[in-house]
């Protein structure tokens, strides 16, 4: 008996044991299982975070694009009332300009009924739209609205109604009258200046290639006076060379020598002039030296009044 139960029970710790390794196992499995759907979800969530956070920015942009916009069509729309103004008031100010320059002396003029009613162009025929008055005010009342006139159904009927006449004229050439009457007066008349034009500009057309006749008396053709000979001038000999190059190198000397006598005499006339520069040039680097020194003793002076100072 107790050798039955020992087996017995080593069976079922070893079978408790492989029971425990299967459900430890099967947890371990279900655990992964569990860790995959969950990152699944993960997923998913974050899948739809990401679309509602881009739908929120998309959202967002269109609304800032969309107050963009109006902002920029309300800025566009006053500007361009200001432009407008702007605009109405430039021509306003140019037609007061040009008013007063055709009435300068400021004088009062009356109004000239003939001359309004002359001219085409006065405020009579045609007014001006912004002194107030407006020509095609109620127009639309003149419009004409008809079946037959507005729709192709109503065209066809109204062609169908009207004659043949209408749609298919027929022009006959009225035929000359014979005899002496005043179109038939009028109409040889005008024939014959036709005639008269037509034969003027032939004559001219047969003048142009008309060849001119040779001249019936000959004619003596003055021949111009002969050419006078030209001026030579003889060519000097090589000794008259040299001569006139000698001549002309001595007064080049005695030229440059004169201007040297005349530079010497004005210096002799204004020497007390340039010694009295000189001597000025001369004693200015002595004077140089008494400023600098004079400066020196100023600056020392200075200083020992400092050091006075400071030791009090």
């Amino acid at each position: 008996v107790s050798t039955q139960s020992t087996g017995s029970s080593g069976i079922n710790a070893e079978y408790g044991k492989q029971r425990r390794a299967m459900m430890e196992e099967l947890e371990r499995r279900e655990w992964v299982i569990r860790e995959k759907e969950i990152e699944k979800l993960q997923q998913v969530r974050l899948q739809v975070l990401k679309q509602i956070l881009e739908k929120r920015e998309d959202d967002n942009t269109k609304t800032n694009t969309e107050r963009l916009n109006a902002i920029w069509s309300k800025k566009q729309v006053a500007k361009e009332g200001k432009f407008k103004k702007m605009r109405t008031e430039n021509i306003k100010a140019l037609r007061k300009l040009t008013s007063k320059r055709d009435n300068v002396e400021g004088k009062l003029s009356r109004r000239d009924v003939v001359n309004d009613y002359s001219s085409f162009a006065s405020q009579v025929y045609a007014p001006q739209t912004r002194v107030g008055v407006f020509l095609d005010r109620g127009s639309e009342l003149y419009n004409v609205k008809n079946r037959y006139l507005n729709t192709y159904e109503g065209l066809l009927e109204l062609e169908s109604s009207l004659p043949d006449y209408v749609t298919q004229p027929r022009i006959k050439i009225p035929s000359l009258v014979t005899g002496k009457g005043g179109a038939q007066k009028r109409f040889e008349k005008r024939q014959k200046e036709l005639e008269d034009t037509a034969g003027l500009i032939q004559k001219e057309k047969e003048k142009q290639f008309e060849v001119k006749p040779p001249p019936r008396f000959l004619q003596k053709v003055v021949r111009p006076p002969p050419r006078p000979p030209t001026p030579s001038v003889e060519v000097p000999s090589e000794e008259e060379e040299k001569r006139d190059l000698a001549v002309i190198f001595l007064q080049q000397l005695l030229r440059g020598r004169a201007v040297q006598n005349m530079m010497q005499e004005g210096k002799e006339k204004r020497m007390e002039l340039i010694d009295e520069l000189r001597s000025t040039e001369a004693l200015k680097p002595e004077e140089e030296k008494m400023i600098k020194e004079q400066k020196k003793e100023a600056r020392g002076t200075q200083r020992k009044q400092r050091m006075m100072q400071h030791k009090d």
